[in-house]
């Protein structure tokens, strides 16, 4: 049985003559509906399940063969940007309610953002469960609320399950060619590190993405719902559950509140200058989305601009997009088929459906410019341009296929998803090759730690205050927020104010390159109120050899450090002021 095969029948066609076929069209889409069809819902449900439980797979595997002296932290990829959201989730879990930026020693205020981090943490503490578990369960949980969505969406596209299903297939796994330039050096290629950029990729990754694109869709099909109803009723119900979608779209992940009013607008724009009237209802519509979504967004930018520790995190916190380039080799045949689609969408698609596909190009043509526009998260707009990347190289293979040997268009198809899957396959090799990576002197991987480490900062979580900072290496220094809930000095690249200035002075401090003076300033300055000396911190005061001579540290309590806990791994000091 073929991967998209279907129950659907495919158009027939004429006599063969010569080997030639005449040109076939695709059907037209199916009238405007927001329901999946019965006869695919297993299909569908249980490539969902083998999807989302591919994305647990190197996790489980993790968690069982971590070393017997080892802890495995529950990330095995950018574990630093798990870290900071496993902080939030510790936070959350101990009463916070305002997001503050753990991984910097400087006071600020707390800000309504990342709520929804939170919130998984009281969860995890209502149920008992750690947050690492509720933040994998979130994951699974949203990436099959994406699907779920993804699937309703391309039902409003194609009428025949084979297309449905080709499109699905598409969206579980389709990538680009990093798999092919990867080894050649173009590594930039963004289906080998963007994850947003991609469906399963985003699964793969972080619980927000697939929440967010997944709100981002239903947003778009409660519009289009109202859009092309003639009943003002129901009309109006369509855009309150689009304004909902927006309002929680602003709390989860603000960047895409733009995307959605901005390719929204434009569609519209693009109808009033070709219908030659404005739609006043549908406008209606859009602007009840930005009431309700605008707010949230709006705030955190006040917030963020007129403090000046919250405006140097955004300053810091650039995402920039690469070049284009990039993002067609992250799409790869994908992108090719999709300019095919496209043209297809707008030159030869049926009339009465042409508005719909203009809304899928508007997406793409809109997303393209947004990912360059003068601001330092550009990269962010990619998010959810999988799918309409998808619907377009659907119609545009389908197009082909029916001008030549359809008899065979379903293996095709087959041929296709497996071409595309290649890098998918490639991502989630990574993430079960990180389950065995080592460092260069065999010591474990920064995603695994000792089960010293572990205890000595659940020593911290229940004998100091999540107000206390502490001072520690900076792979530690980004374990110690997430997982004891202190402050640290060091933790982040985007999160620790004046990054390259705190990096080379938690190099001279680990170095013992300060005197006792120096020490005891440089603590009141930032507030240090705890030291963390492990394995890693070990290695940095190692690195201030030169004569390869080994070379105890100096009395700490000379320099004011009081220990306060120990064990075979890690010692715990409290600075004396």
């Amino acid at each position: 049985m073929s991967l998209a095969g279907g129950n659907g029948q495919s158009p027939s066609h004429a006599p063969e003559k010569n080997g030639l076929h005449p040109p076939a069209e695709l059907p037209p889409p199916p009238s405007p509906q927001l329901t999946a069809p019965t006869s695919d819902r297993g299909w569908v449900i249980g490539w969902s399940v083998f999807v989302v439980m591919l994305s647990f797979a190197p996790f489980v595997l993790a968690y069982y063969v971590q070393p017997n002296n080892g802890r495995f932290m529950g990330l095995l990829w950018n574990a630093l940007d798990g870290n900071v959201y496993l902080s939030k989730m510790e936070a959350g879990r101990r009463g916070e309610w305002l997001f503050h930026l753990t991984f910097t020693s400087e006071e600020h205020p707390g800000i309504l953002v990342y709520t929804h981090y939170y919130l998984l943490g009281k969860l995890a503490g209502l149920i008992n469960l750690p947050n690492v578990l509720v933040f994998h369960l979130a994951r699974l949980a949203t990436g099959a609320l994406l699907l779920w969505a993804s699937w309703r969406f391309i039902c409003r596209y194609f009428a025949e399950s084979r297309m449905r299903r080709t499109a699905f297939l598409l969206v579980c796994f389709g990538a680009g060619l990093g798999w092919l330039v990867g080894p050649i050096g173009l590594k930039d290629s963004t289906d080998l590190w963007v994850a947003e950029s991609l469906t399963f990729f985003s699964i793969l990754a972080q619980p927000h993405y697939p929440l967010a694109t997944a709100l981002l869709l239903a947003g778009f099909m409660s519009l289009q719902e109202g859009w092309e109803t003639d009943e003002a009723k129901k009309a109006g119900r369509a855009f309150a559950k689009a304004a909902a979608c927006g309002l929680l779209l602003s709390f989860i992940h603000p960047f895409l509140v733009i995307t959605l009013g901005v390719i929204a607008g434009l569609y519209l724009l693009r109808r009033t200058i070709t219908m030659r009237r404005i739609e006043w209802r549908h406008w209606f519509g859009l602007i009840l989305v930005g009431v309700f979504a605008l707010p949230i967004p709006i705030y955190i930018f006040l917030a963020t601009s007129n403090d000046p520790i919250y405006k140097g995190w955004m300053s810091q916190n650039q995402t920039y997009s690469p070049l284009p380039f990039f993002y067609m080799l992250g799409y790869g045949l994908l992108f090719g088929l999709a300019v095919i689609g496209g043209w297809w969408a707008e030159r030869r698609s049926p009339l009465e459906t042409r508005s719909r596909w203009q809304f899928v190009t508007t997406w793409v043509i809109g997303t393209a410019v947004l990912l360059y526009v003068p601001v330092n998260f550009q990269r962010r707009f990619i998010e959810g341009l999988h799918l309409p990347i998808v619907l377009l190289a659907t119609a545009g293979f389908y197009f082909l296929a029916r001008q030549w040997r359809p008899a065979i268009q379903h293996r095709r198809a087959n041929l296709l998803v497996i071409l595309t899957a290649l890098t998918t396959l490639l991502v989630l090799g990574t993430f079960f090759g990180n389950v065995f990576a080592r460092s260069e002197d065999g010591d474990f991987h920064p995603l695994f730690l000792y089960g010293e480490e572990v205890t000595a900062m659940n020593w911290l979580k229940n004998n100091t205050a999540l107000t206390d900072t502490v001072i520690a290496g900076p792979i530690t220094g980004s374990y110690i927020p997430a997982f004891a809930g202190n402050r640290t000095f060091y933790g982040h690249d985007l999160e620790t104010i004046n990054r390259d200035q705190k990096i080379e002075q938690l190099r001279r401090f680990f170095q013992f390159q300060m005197t006792r003076e120096e020490t005891m300033q440089f603590a009141r300055q930032y507030g240090i109120r705890y030291v963390y000396f492990g394995p890693e911190e070990a290695r940095l005061f190692a690195q201030r050899n030169t004569d390869d001579t080994e070379e105890a540290p100096p009395d700490l309590q000379e320099l004011g450090w009081l220990p306060v806990y120990v064990n075979s791994k890690v010692q715990i000091y409290r600075i004396s002021n």
